[in-house]
């Protein structure tokens, strides 16, 4: 019999497992804070131009609709970091402060959604598996490139809200919870909004939980509550919406999202990413990497992305086993949810009579949890069947989501195995059972924490390249050298961390214009017939540097400084 969860029908009191809750949450955000402050994760040139147009709202007052150059992510991150650049001054910390905040906003609503629908020991123990991590989990989590915190938080409301109105959906009702339902409906849509802007990775949650309450608020939907909800879907998108509203319909955000997920930017034409190797990229890198082990092999070591190895066998069975336990998991997961919500419905059916309250609760419950496992079951398919996931499996970020669903995954371990039921089981079977689930859930934590400790045997490498970032814009600034040329991975990157006292335009491997996201930085370059060259040492671009017949002329000197071999014009 399904047990329920009380929190929508009392005021939530702060209890043993509320402290709990805040104590974890607390130590995730510190464990993010002392990072940042360390100098971790290494940052590139995607956070250099988030940093850039969070410099231009908080001291231009520009109000940018998308990061520069990719009209189809909305600026949350940089809108937010805005204020503590204006507070406090601008920086690479400053800059992710933001997202820590995001993150712990996250765990604040999947605790709540999690306390809703399972239980609150569930709630602690997902708490517990993300509040640490190996680097590709926890870096989605700190560098400030847009979508991955929006899309955590807003899929994980989007399900809060649409569980928690359904539960409390009813004829008769207090003035007063009529009023907090209008403003969950206009939260919902908020959330609906804010997270297309920032990101359509929010749709699937936006389609589970718009079913939510299709199915059991449709009479709230036939009235004034609808409007709320619209209401704040405008709100929350008005961005978006006023930006496809100007440009041609080639240009809008859909065409963008459909070019980067059929692959359009890569110059890779789809017949070199067959399915089977989608398939591959995504169960045995993909997905591992987004839930929380870390690679044990190179890419290149793995099935149809390169000559077997010694290795090959091994990194198939450890990181394709993971993939096939994670999805076992949901499977059952799935059942768990579907069984007793046939046999509610079926109850209905035959009895032709509608569900006492406990009923109508555990069908809601039930569902909710199915609604939750097919919004990352979505996001899991629509990144195996995208090109990307065979020419660029590392782009895990496109499978941030599947973190909404870590109390819907150990769900099976957790509870599940306490429903199976066998004569031949003797009367020890619970025991056993709870050393099996213990087993599997310590061996996780292992796992997470050893991807984890990982993290902090690198930390001081990452800290080592932005300190060496910030040493080389104020170096080409005591040289004089204001405005260069480089490539896409070294441009934003420069700006930033110099705040545009170094004015960087990026060039191809030809040395022509190439991919500069904010475009007046091309024109101010440009004007500059003094403008270096500069690229890092060892690299394509700095070989083909070697080649051209522009900067191998006298009236270019070349030398080596903090990595990069620059190009300087006039006598040496």
């Amino acid at each position: 019999m399904l047990r329920l969860n009380k929190i929508y029908v009392k005021r939530p009191r702060v209890g043993p497992y509320g402290i709990a809750a805040i104590a974890l949450i607390g130590l995730a955000v510190l464990v993010r804070l002392i990072l940042v402050a360390s100098g971790w994760p290494q940052t590139d040139s995607d956070e250099g131009t988030m940093g850039l147009e969070a410099m231009h709202i908080a001291l231009r007052g520009e109000h940018p609709i998308f990061l520069y150059g990719q009209n189809y992510m909305g600026v949350i991150e940089a809108y937010i970091a805005a204020l503590p650049f204006r507070l406090f001054g601008v920086s690479l910390f400053n800059l992710r402060l933001g997202m820590i905040m995001l993150f712990a906003l996250f765990l604040v609503s999947l605790y709540l959604l999690s306390s809703l629908i399972y239980d609150k020991k569930l709630a602690l123990i997902s708490l517990a598996f993300l509040s640490i991590g190996a680097r590709n989990i926890l870096m989605p989590e700190i560098r400030a490139v847009g979508g991955a915190a929006e899309t955590l938080l807003c899929g994980t409301l989007l399900m809060l809200l649409a569980a928690w109105l359904a539960l409390t959906a009813g004829p008769d009702q207090l003035p007063r919870r009529r009023r907090w339902r209008l403003v969950a409906y206009t939260g919902w849509g908020l959330a609906a909004g804010l997270g297309l802007w920032s990101h359509l990775l929010v749709s699937p949650f936006i389609l589970t939980s718009g079913l939510i309450l299709l199915f059991f608020c449709w009479r709230d939907l036939r009235s004034r509550a609808a409007l709320w909800l619209v209401a704040g879907l405008l709100i929350g998108a008005m961005p978006m919406i006023y930006y496809n509203v100007i440009v041609p319909a080639d240009q809008n955000s859909l065409a963008a999202a459909l070019q980067i997920h059929n692959a359009g930017n890569i110059g890779v034409p789809l017949s070199q990413a067959p399915y089977i190797k989608r398939l591959s990229g995504t169960l045995i890198f993909s997905l591992p990497t987004a839930t929380g082990i870390n690679p044990i092999c190179n890419l290149h070591e793995m099935p149809l992305f390169g000559p077997a190895t010694a290795n090959t066998l091994a990194c198939t069975l450890v990181d394709g086993g993971w993939s096939l336990g994670y999805l076992a998991l949901m499977i059952v997961s799935i059942s768990l949810a579907v069984f007793p919500l046939l046999r509610l419905w079926r109850l209905r059916l035959c009895c032709k009579q509608t569900w006492r309250a406990e009923e109508r609760q555990a069908s809601i419950i039930h569902f909710t949890r199915l609604m939750l496992l097919c919004s990352v079951g979505i996001t899991l398919v629509l990144f195996a069947i995208s090109p990307l996931a065979a020419e660029k499996p590392w782009s895990t970020r496109y499978l941030i989501g599947l973190l909404t669903a870590t109390p819907a995954v150990l769900w099976p371990i957790w509870h599940g195995l306490r429903s199976v039921k066998s004569p031949s089981i003797n009367h020890h079977s619970p025991c056993l059972k709870n050393i099996f689930r213990n087993g599997i859930l310590m061996l996780m934590g292992v796992i997470f924490l050893t991807g984890f400790v990982s993290v902090l045997t690198n930390v001081q490498r990452d800290i080592s390249s932005n300190q060496s970032n910030i040493r080389l814009a104020h170096d080409l600034e005591h040289m004089g050298i204001k405005h260069v040329y480089s490539g896409y991975w070294d441009c934003d990157l420069l700006g930033f961390a110099s705040q545009e006292q170094v004015i960087c335009s990026v060039v191809d491997m030809k040395l022509k214009a190439g991919l500069n996201r904010y475009l007046p930085y091309h024109a101010i370059v440009s004007a500059d017939a003094n403008a270096s060259y500069m690229f890092p040492l060892g690299s394509d671009l700095a070989q083909a540097a070697v080649k051209s017949a522009l900067l191998s002329s006298q009236h270019y000197h070349q030398f080596v400084l903090d990595g990069y071999v620059i190009y300087e014009p006039g006598a040496p």
